[in-house]
């Protein structure tokens, strides 16, 4: 038997944990114990969490207000981010605002989770693909979950949560989309920022659902 030297054996096994993933959740618990003993404030454990750990936050789409609709458009239902689609809040809290579009004569049933919609989707295009990720959040509570109706030539005003897709580095396409009855309403497509972390994340979450699939 050929014998291995120690310090070939340890090469081997630092080149074999650099394919490792990476225990995402001991990161974040790590974060939260700095924060918690005052080693980092709140601010930096949140950016912290998306940058080291990858984090990324329940998908939500907020309901703002319904109004007349105020962009005509050929397309019968429409949902699209517009140029200017980014919302600072007075907290630092970001948005991205979309409108959702009722351009037909009838009014259209429209699933709601408390004061966000369901069965939202979002798409990341990564290496030449579209790469489905996160679904809008759920709720334990059965009363949360209604339907709306929107009349014809109305708008909904629209706000998704976007802190965590603002402050990296990555340009990355994105959009989202919304199933109405039988139809997949699609966005029109924007730019986020992610940080290598999240796509990282990201792509270990989607390999590890399409291997149960």
């Amino acid at each position: 038997m050929h014998k291995v030297s120690f310090s070939v054996l340890l090469c081997l096994a630092a080149s074999l944990s650099s394919f490792a993933q990476k225990d995402w959740s001991a990161i974040e618990s790590d974060l939260y114990r700095q924060m918690t003993d005052k080693k980092i404030t709140t601010e930096e454990w949140s950016f912290r969490l998306r940058k080291d750990a990858g984090y990324f936050d329940r998908l939500s789409l907020w309901v703002e207000d319904e109004s007349e609709i105020s962009d005509k458009s050929t397309e019968k239902i429409k949902l699209y981010f517009p140029a200017d689609f980014k919302v600072v809040m007075p907290n630092g809290n970001t948005f991205a605002k979309a409108y959702l579009l009722n351009n037909t004569a009838d009014s259209i049933e429209i699933a709601r989770i408390d004061a966000t919609l369901a069965n939202v989707q979002e798409y990341y295009f990564i290496k030449n693909k579209w790469v489905a990720f996160r679904t809008n959040g759920t709720s334990t509570c059965g009363n949360s979950y209604f339907s709306n109706k929107l009349p014809p030539n109305r708008q909904l005003t629209l706000e998704l949560t976007n802190d965590i897709l603002t402050d990296g580095t990555k340009k990355i396409p994105y959009k989202i989309s919304i199933v109405i009855g039988s139809q997949q309403i699609e966005s029109n497509v924007i730019t986020v920022k992610l940080h290598d972390t999240q796509l990282k994340r990201m792509m270990e979450g989607v390999s590890k659902l399409n291997n149960k699939l």
